[in-house]
């Protein structure tokens, strides 16, 4: 790409969804501090997905949360629909950051979401034991 070339917009416009979500991430997982992986799949109507942050010795995993859904939908939705990715990963720490989309082609062998996030997990994280964290219960009025 020369200088004189311009991104399409549907890359640019990705870098305040990105920054949200990361924002978001932060905050569920209490910290900045090491990295964290959210790798998300959109099959039909639903979203998959996983939060893995590194404590050091161990990882702890989340199940995707809700208050990322909005953020994950606009971002799919920036693309023309021949462009659009079915799974991302999306790795922040400190100040740095990496999207990572995959698209239908690149999905691999078909075994399930669980099974996609264990490969991400291990091929950012290592083998580290992982602690899984339960997602909070919804409060009662």
């Amino acid at each position: 790409m020369t200088s004189d070339e311009q991104l399409p917009a549907y890359i640019t416009d990705q870098g305040p969804i990105l920054n949200e979500i990361g924002n978001l991430l932060v905050d569920l997982v209490g910290t900045d501090d090491g990295d964290t992986l959210l790798y998300v799949e959109l099959q039909g109507k639903a979203v998959y997905g996983a939060i893995v942050h590194d404590r050091g010795k161990f990882v702890e995993y989340r199940e995707f949360d809700q208050s990322l859904l909005e953020p994950v939908i606009a971002l799919w939705r920036l693309p023309p629909k021949d462009k659009r990715w079915v799974a991302f990963k999306y790795v922040i720490g400190g100040k740095h950051f990496r999207f990572e989309a995959v698209y239908p082609e690149e999905m691999g062998p078909p075994d399930g979401v669980k099974d996609r996030v264990v490969r991400a997990t291990t091929d950012k994280f290592g083998r580290k034991p992982v602690r899984y964290i339960e997602p909070e219960a919804p409060a009662t009025h």
